[in-house]
């Protein structure tokens, strides 16, 4: 009686042994490919993580469950201080993508994109030496301005304040005028300089 029991014991756990094997494998192929790590960055909706594969390619996932959400298909991923967009980035082009559906709102098609800086949810995006702003869905505001030359370093889109500092073209001369978020300029003359501070 003692042998039968041993034999039935050995045959369990050489199934288990077989099947935790065959379990194990099956994890190993499916997530092979992935070697990630964990990209360190924090964004405002904590329920996200960005992780880089083995190609440097980033990608998100939740961070309570570990569900892969958004594949490894960017360059890079970044914060744009809203809780329910990213920015994301490939081969130099900057776009957005929605934490909410996980679809692009915007395609990789912009030389730069500033973060939403105010509460009313506008980021701007540089393209084709245009300026243009943008809401957390994507959807553009109907005024944009000619950058002609200027440097987009010096347009960060709306501070605390919900002013932005915009180029206007007026008699082939650029100048530097203050909007609100609407697109109506507020400063009453031309400005060859504007310094918004904290």
């Amino acid at each position: 009686m003692k042998t039968k029991n041993t034999k039935v014991q050995k045959w369990v756990i050489a199934a288990f042994v077989v099947i935790l094997c065959i379990f194990s494998a099956i994890v190993f192929i499916r997530y092979h490919d992935l070697n990630l790590r964990v990209a360190g960055k924090e964004f405002l909706n904590s329920r996200f993580t960005e992780i880089i594969n083995k190609n440097s390619k980033h990608g998100l996932i939740d961070s309570e469950t570990g569900k892969k959400l958004v594949g490894f298909r960017f360059d890079d991923i970044s914060s744009v201080g809203s809780d329910v967009v990213v920015r994301v980035e490939n081969d130099g082009k900057a776009g957005l993508l929605s934490l909410v559906s996980f679809e692009m709102i915007l395609p990789t098609e912009y030389d730069i994109i500033h973060s939403f800086e105010c509460q009313t949810g506008l980021c701007c995006a540089f393209r084709n030496d245009s300026l243009f702003f943008f809401d957390e869905t994507g959807k553009r505001k109907p005024f944009a301005y000619a950058l002609n030359g200027t440097d987009p370093v010096n347009f960060y889109g709306f501070d605390q304040y919900c002013l932005s500092i915009v180029p206007i073209t007026n008699k082939n001369a650029t100048y530097l005028a203050l909007i609100d978020t609407n697109g109506n300029i507020i400063t009453k003359e031309p400005y060859n300089n504007i310094e918004t501070h904290p």
